[in-house]
Formats: structure tokens, sequence, C-alpha cells
């Protein structure tokens, strides 16, 4: 049994660092699924609004929780992990767009009652997660 952060919470816009105790996480391949079918599509704009980075990589981990279908995109070049619940990122913000160098602490005792902060090991798991189940898309900046 892994200790996974509940989805459900987090889709909802709960604090991504509560944790239940889930079992194995169940994944879905995003490609697969009209919500999300658009990614790499819809990536490769994002990434040309929001950086000068000639390729960004993304890694995208369908993940699925009491019926709830979302996302964790993990932009290396960013240094971001953003939920992407299947709207149009160009057009719309996430809820969780998460910042690696500002929004991780060590340990769920430094979280101090945060609902935004996350863990190095939630951190981890997502990467790792995304990295073995995960979509990988590179997305190149187009030159105008």
């Amino acid at each position: 049994m892994k200790l996974f952060p509940s989805l459900a919470l987090a889709a909802l816009g709960a604090c991504a660092a509560s944790y239940a105790l889930a079992g194995e996480i169940v994944t879905f391949d995003v490609s697969k699924d009209a919500t999300f079918a658009n990614a790499r599509a819809m990536l490769t704009d994002y990434a040309s609004m929001h950086s000068k980075a000639r390729r960004n990589n993304f890694c995208i981990l369908g993940v699925e929780d009491d019926g709830v279908r979302v996302a964790w995109i993990v932009w290396k070049q960013a240094n971001r992990i953003i939920l992407w619940e299947g709207q149009d990122l160009r057009a719309t913000n996430s809820r969780r767009d998460l910042d690696l160098q500002k929004d991780v602490v060590a340990s769920e005792s430094q979280l101090h009652g945060s609902t935004y902060r996350v863990t190095r090991d939630w951190v981890r798991e997502i990467e790792t997660d995304c990295r073995n189940r995960g979509l990988q898309i590179v997305a190149p900046r187009p030159t105008h």
C-alpha cells in the first residue's frame, strides 16, 4: 500500500498534502480519454505562451479516485506540477499550479496547516509515477 494524496480532495481544491491510505494509485491513459485527448496540442500552445525554452518536456499522469479523473502535469523546464481537470489551460488557469521551489516542504510537520504546499515525498511520488506510467510530451517552441 502506498500513501497517496486523495485525488478527489485535490481535485476539489482541498489540501493536496492531505494523505489517504489508498493502496495502489489508479491511473489512466490520458491520450485515450476524450477529456484529455488534446494534451499534445494544448501543451505545445501553453508552452509557447509561458516559456522561452526551445523545448519543453511534459509528463502527464492521469489519475482516478472515487470516479474523479484528473491529471497531474509535470513540467520539467518550469519546475512545476500543474493539476489539469480537462479545462483549456491556454484560457483558464489551473487551481493547483505548484512551483517546486516555493511550494514544497521537507515533511508533513512543516506544512503547518497549509492547504497549498506539498511534501517532497508527494512530489517524488508524482514524478516517479509519471515517469513510469504517464504520457511523455516534448513540446517545441514554435518559431515565428
